[in-house]
């Protein structure tokens, strides 16, 4: 179960319109929450991700950022996608490129989760905090690369989604029962045999948005295998 993080909290608030002056300084706040926390170590142009949360006497988890997190704000600044949000989006979408680019597998994947501070080592080594690959995660990373192409038209965004895809097509294609796609890898690079029916859904999206994007026939396939298993996990009677 995820704990409810920052770019998380913000969706909610972008469900509200900011016609009226009312809704839209709570919605403001709240961006530049975010952009304080995403300049908490590096700003400008600097490479970097988001540490996911606020220490609190109760909770601290330091400087960890969950990529997931990142994720959903990139999708978040493109939302409201004024030049500031734009840029930012960009300076995470190059992250976590430098992520998949640079990762010690060199396979396509990204890791759950990354250390802020540093994210890059001196050396020029990435500062992993989770070495899990949830395939979840890496359907949410793919999806936000996607939606950068969109906006920058940055053919790097597409590649490094298409890379994600082609890895999770790759280490994670089921056939056992209702098909659909398997959990990822576990921190020791153990194959996560269980099936979840969010990361399908996840998959689903991942396929559904480079299908259209590249209109590679094989996309749409992958996106019918995902959505398979989704609808076997289907109770019509009982409504979930």
């Amino acid at each position: 179960m995820r704990r409810v993080s920052l770019a998380t909290s913000l969706f909610a608030l972008l469900g509200f319109s900011t016609s009226a002056s009312a809704q839209a300084s709570p919605l403001d706040k709240a961006y530049t929450f975010l952009d304080g926390m995403m300049d908490r170590y590096k700003q400008g142009t600097d490479l970097r991700l988001v540490q996911s949360f606020v220490p609190t006497p109760t909770f601290d988890n330091g400087d960890v950022s969950y990529t997931y997190d990142d994720d959903e704000m990139i999708v978040a600044l493109l939302q409201r996608g004024n030049q500031d949000d734009i840029g930012r989006a960009k300076v995470l979408g190059d992250s976590l490129l430098y992520a998949q680019t640079h990762d010690p597998l060199a396979d396509g994947r990204v890791r759950n989760a990354y250390h802020a501070d540093p994210f890059i080592k001196s050396n020029g080594n990435l500062n992993i905090a989770s070495d899990g690959s949830d395939n979840g995660n890496l359907a949410w990373t793919g999806m936000a690369l996607v939606q950068l192409y969109h906006t920058t038209h940055d053919q790097a965004y597409l590649t490094g989604a298409r890379s994600i895809a082609t890895f999770v097509q790759a280490t994670a294609y089921d056939t056992r029962g209702a098909g659909g796609y398997t959990g990822g890898f576990s921190a020791n690079q153990n194959s996560i045999l269980w099936k979840s029916t969010e990361h399908n859904l996840d998959l689903y999206g991942l396929f559904s948005m480079l299908a259209r994007a590249t209109h590679d026939a094989s996309f749409k396939a992958n996106a019918k295998h995902a959505l398979k298993f989704v609808k076997a996990m289907s109770n019509k009677n009982g409504g979930y």
